[in-house]
């Protein structure tokens, strides 16, 4: 035996102390220990490596955040006076690159106002717009991103769309009416997708109708879809209107001590108890109780955790690296939570055998469904619940206060909003029934206006599922590109709604509405993937609405915001500063 193999090394010392020095003691121990012995080794050899793995992950998302700040820092350095751009030979048909391909430089090509390139000209290189916006990416911390876009749909001229880069990746912002109708509604199969992030292994409420795409999306909208009947929804009137009882009497109380209130707050404290109750069968008591959990989750969901620039980059440019790393859409805690309770109240309801004909019941309907392929997992109620909740309160909450504040400032628009509610509930024996709501039609127009100057989605997002050849251009827009649909831009046109910084309900008329084309109101998208909620969110709103404008008076006072400023943390258009109102009885 050589001098090599007479020392032993460190593992060999290992081996040596674990087996060759007790070699008469294990082999006189059980099969069992023995067993258990090399399972032991065996867990923590992979260990090791799940840690290696780990760690070379982590390493790999340094390195892509280095890039990322360097292409941010070489993009705030480029100016449109030291770069030149190159010219070819125009091309027979235009193609908008892949999210793959291009640099941070290079622009999508924008159609010529005739459409066609003259033969033996050169392809005119449009400005890159996240170069040419050097200020207003400067400033994305403190303006929200529909400021971005506001700047976008400004450069349109005649196209119909505009290209802009989010760091790598090219996205297109259709502009023309006509082209955001065929994408929405005409051409919907070639952009039916909205390639949103979703990481069902990590974070299970990611996957949700609204993120899903293709046949998971389709089936799951299908079965959802008898939720939202006109007949369900004047099943589920009573609950809101014994929601909004509760919410007039504590608010009876709180005014009666003071009369400036922060409106959006209570607001959501409404709109929670109100999806609470109708989406998971629970009294959240958000009104008396404002610190409940579901008020307190249902925020912590709107409220950007830490490092949430870099995990928004990391899954817009990477969704595939994004899963990986177990990246999450969602805070852990806010998971745990819904699981928990959607957990609680199925195993309560099955137990108990109750039946209330709401979400939940649907729901779990197709928990128990027989047909494995029709069937949900636990997990997946869950997500479709969850975005019921988080869809609904937030947004009719924000409308309704926007709302408040459009009637605090036009104080004739008030009244005569007022008279409506008084003059048609006096016709049903002074109580609100849905069918005296239905016929409120100047309430109707009230909201309508409200969510045409305050959209609560700002853009739409979809995402070609092939590639698709734009109408009347040489142009074609490769599948995998996102879109972004202006909405709040559209709904700030001039020339689609003259001085629309002016709040006139009139606008939403009937006879006006014939006039504009369809694809100029979009507070709720179009198309086969228009909001599945419009009409609940519709009738919480107006339900709400009714029972303030009937009690109580609203005013501006020096607490109120003189200009609206959009929270930048928020994707939902909220006000940054609050809505603080004078509010008295009447």
């Amino acid at each position: 035996m050589g001098l090599e193999s007479s020392v032993p090394s460190e593992d060999d010392s290992e081996y040596a102390t674990d087996s060759d020095s007790s070699t008469s003691s294990r082999a006189s121990a059980p099969a069992a220990e023995i067993q258990d012995f090399v399972r032991v080794k065996k867990e923590k050899r992979a260990l090791a490596t799940k840690l290696r793995a780990k760690e070379m992950e982590v390493e790999s998302l340094h390195a892509i955040i280095r890039d990322l700040q360097q292409q941010i820092n070489a993009m705030k350095l480029t100016t449109p006076g030291n770069r030149t751009a190159a010219t070819t030979p125009a091309p027979r048909t235009t193609t908008i690159p892949r999210p793959s391909i291009p640099a941070p430089q290079a622009a999508h090509p924008r159609p010529s106002s005739n459409n066609t390139a003259p033969s033996g000209s050169q392809t005119r290189q449009p400005t890159s717009i996240s170069r040419n916006t050097t200020s207003t990416s400067n400033n994305t911390s403190r303006q929200h991103f529909t400021e971005f876009t506001v700047d976008i749909y400004k450069r349109k001229g005649e196209a119909s769309f505009v290209g802009i880069y989010f760091l790598t990746k090219p996205i297109v912002v259709p502009v023309g009416l006509d082209l955001i109708q065929n994408i929405l509604v005409k051409d919907f199969s070639s952009f039916h997708a909205r390639g949103m992030y979703v990481n069902e292994v990590d974070d299970p409420l990611s996957a949700h109708m609204f993120s899903l795409d293709g046949e998971r999306w389709k089936f799951i909208r299908t079965k959802l879809s008898p939720t939202f009947t006109s007949g369900k929804m004047k099943y589920m009137f009573p609950t809101i209107v014994a929601v909004a009882e509760r919410f007039v009497a504590t608010l009876d109380d709180i005014v009666d001590r003071e009369s400036e209130l922060e409106m959006n707050d209570f607001l959501g404290r409404f709109t929670t108890d109100v999806i609470g109750s109708c989406a998971f069968g629970i009294e959240c008591n958000s009104m008396n109780n404002p610190n409940s959990a579901f008020r307190q989750y249902g925020k912590k969901f709107l409220d950007e955790p830490s490092l949430a620039l870099i995990r928004n980059i990391l899954i817009t440019l990477s969704p595939d690296l994004a899963r990986k790393l177990h990246i999450r859409a969602l805070r852990k805690d806010v998971t745990d939570f819904f699981l928990d309770t959607v957990r609680k109240t199925v195993a309560y309801r099955k137990e108990n055998d109750i039946q209330r004909n709401d979400f939940m019941d649907l729901l779990i309907q197709m928990n128990t469904d027989t047909n494995e392929d029709g069937k949900l997992t636990l997990e997946q109620i869950a997500a479709q619940a969850s975005l019921f909740f988080f869809a609904g309160f937030e947004t009719s909450s924000s409308v309704m206060t926007f709302c408040l504040y459009e009637l605090a400032l036009n104080q004739n628009i008030q009244e005569k909003v007022r008279q409506e509610i008084t003059q048609i509930m006096a016709s049903h024996n002074g109580e609100l029934t849905y069918e005296g709501m239905q016929q409120m039609t100047y309430l109707e127009m009230t909201i309508n206006e409200t969510l045409r100057k305050y959209p609560s989605v700002p853009f739409l997002m979809r995402s070609t599922v092939r590639d698709y050849s734009v109408p009347d251009t040489n142009m074609v827009i490769e599948k995998g590109t996102l879109l972004f649909v202006p909405v709040h831009s559209i709904h700030h046109d001039p020339e689609i709604y003259p001085n629309p910084e002016l709040f006139d309900p009139e606008r939403m008329s009937p006879e006006q509405i014939k006039g504009r084309h369809p694809m100029s109101f979009l507070a709720f998208g179009d198309g086969p993937r228009n909001c599945i909620g419009m009409r609940f969110g519709k009738m919480q709103t107006k339900i709400g609405l009714i029972a303030l404008l009937k009690n109580y008076h609203f005013a501006t006072c020096s607490k109120t915001p003189n200009r609206i400023i959009f929270d930048p943390k928020k994707g939902i258009l909220t006000s940054k500063d609050g809505m603080v109102l004078d509010v008295t009885k009447i």
